[in-house]
């Protein structure tokens, strides 16, 4: 497949920005890791828990509005009309196991935004955990992406 100069131009900047938002979580995890997450009682010592959960919304996000989007867009031609035949087309691309486990992530993403302070108030530990489990089997899926989107500007 031809692509033009701007199409390229267009993958490379998304490969840019995903690679940027990938190691700003990482940092965010090294970082989270060294907290006593159960002692955090005020806004300021909650600071680097809001950074890390505000880092994984952003690659969530942008993998899914734009990443996939534009996978599928690039292999399709169209524009995908569901989250359902987005994350069907991903898996079909082999680029993840199981639309699950995709539907899993955007739902964490999802949980962050709506039920923020209960996870300050009672789940910290355990969501941050279940968090960094998803993210580890997610960079399979960034990982094969971002191979994909490398061989798409080479050729």
């Amino acid at each position: 497949m031809k692509f033009s100069d701007k199409e390229k131009e267009l993958i490379k900047e998304q490969l840019f920005i995903l690679d940027r938002l990938e190691r700003a979580f990482n940092a965010s995890i090294t970082r989270i890791k060294q907290l006593d997450l159960e002692k955090i009682e005020t806004f300021d010592e909650w600071e680097p828990v809001d950074a890390f959960l505000d880092k994984f919304e952003r690659l969530i996000d942008f993998s899914f509005q734009r990443i996939f989007r534009t996978i599928y867009k690039i292999e399709n031609r169209t524009d995908p009309v569901s989250l359902i035949q987005l994350t069907h087309f991903i898996v079909k691309m082999w680029f993840a196991e199981d639309e699950d486990f995709l539907i899993y992530i955007k739902d964490l993403r999802n949980r962050i935004a709506h039920e923020y302070i209960w996870i300050w108030i009672y789940h910290t530990q355990e969501f941050i955990e279940e968090i960094i489990k998803a993210f580890n089997k997610f960079k399979l899926t960034l990982d094969a992406i971002k191979t994909y989107f490398r061989k798409l500007i080479r050729d």
